[in-house]
């Protein structure tokens, strides 16, 4: 399949119907909308899978961000800047490229993570989802988190 259907098929139904490890989910989520339904208890779905609720996505965030402003609130607990690391600027189409090359040659586990990982930075894929999908964030009760006071927190526990 050539890489553009490829990237299509995946825009079209979704990187995780493409993955097979969701079919371990299917008698567990069967059994969740089952008590749901006998019990009334809606919530018992959100608790055991909170990415489902009764066949539609449950979209939540704790960050809207990006690589350079991760990078930016760790040099700020840091005290540290550009020139104290080493940066690299990659394609996300290039990088996605390698990743199929690789699966080619056999090196099927790196090309595999480069294409998942590769596609959380193309759009339409799945890296930032809030302004197409929304968050049900307020629904749930969970607040937007503050990501230099969590850079923080994780460092000062490392």
């Amino acid at each position: 399949m050539a890489d553009s259907q490829y990237l299509k098929k995946i825009a079209l139904f979704g990187l995780a119907n493409l993955a097979p490890l969701n079919a371990a989910k299917a008698a567990p989520r069967a059994r969740i909308e089952e008590l749901g339904k006998e019990t009334g208890a809606g919530w018992i779905g959100i608790v055991s899978n909170p990415w489902f609720d009764y066949n539609k996505f449950i979209y939540i965030s704790s960050f809207r961000t990006n690589q350079r402003e991760i990078l930016d609130a760790v040099q700020t607990a840091n005290k540290t800047k550009d020139e104290d690391w080493k940066i690299e600027h990659r394609d996300a189409q290039k990088y996605l490229d390698e990743g199929l090359e690789l699966i080619d040659k056999g090196e099927f586990l790196e090309g595999l993570v480069r294409r998942l990982y590769g596609a959380l930075f193309i759009d339409g894929l799945g890296g930032d989802y809030e302004p197409v999908r929304g968050l049900q964030n307020e629904l749930l009760g969970l607040e937007q988190e503050d990501l230099l006071q969590t850079v923080s927190s994780l460092i000062a526990e490392a």
